[in-house]
C-alpha cells in the first residue's frame, strides 16, 4: 500500500493546512515563500499567508500567477478566489514605489501618481510620478 501524497487544504479562515505524506517537504518549501507556520494539528501543519513573506517572494522574482499555479497543483479543490486575490494584490504592489538616492537627498517614484497623492510627503513634486526629498525630509517621509 502506498502512502497518500501530501496535499494543501484551504480553510475558511484563509489558513492553509498541509497534510502528511510524500512530497510534504516540497509543499513546505513552497508555502514558506508566501506564508508563515502558525501551528501543528496532529500530523498536519497550518500556515497563514504573510504580507512580508509574499513581499519577499515578489522581491526574489516570483509572481503571484506562478505561486497560484504551484499551489493549485497540490490541492484537490483549487485555490480559493480570495486567496488568489490576496496574493495578486499584495505581490502586485512590489515595486510600485521606488526610492533612489541622489546627491542632495532622494527621489521617490510611483508607478501610479495617485499613490503619491495619498502619502503625506514633504518635498517637491517632480512631474506626476515623483517627489524629490531633501536629506532633512527623508526621515520624516519614512515615518509618515
Amino acid at each position: 500500500m502506498t502512502a497518500r501524497q501530501a496535499t494543501l487544504v484551504f480553510q475558511r479562515d484563509d489558513s492553509i493546512l498541509v497534510t502528511a505524506g510524500p512530497g510534504r517537504g516540497n509543499l513546505l518549501d513552497l508555502l514558506r515563500r508566501v506564508a508563515v507556520l502558525r501551528r501543528a494539528v496532529g500530523d498536519s501543519l497550518v500556515f497563514e499567508l504573510s504580507p512580508l513573506a509574499m513581499w519577499g517572494a515578489a522581491a526574489s522574482g516570483s509572481t503571484s500567477a506562478e505561486i497560484v499555479r504551484l499551489l493549485d497543483a497540490h490541492t484537490a479543490t483549487g485555490v480559493p478566489t480570495p486567496v488568489v486575490a490576496r496574493l495578486t494584490e499584495t505581490m502586485g504592489r512590489y515595486g510600485a514605489l521606488t526610492l533612489k538616492t541622489t546627491d542632495d537627498g532622494a527621489l521617490l517614484t510611483a508607478t501610479d501618481p495617485a499613490m503619491l497623492d495619498r502619502l503625506p510627503l514633504p518635498g517637491e513634486r517632480i512631474g506626476a510620478n515623483s517627489v524629490r526629498l531633501a536629506n532633512a525630509d527623508i526621515g520624516e517621509a519614512l515615518i509618515s
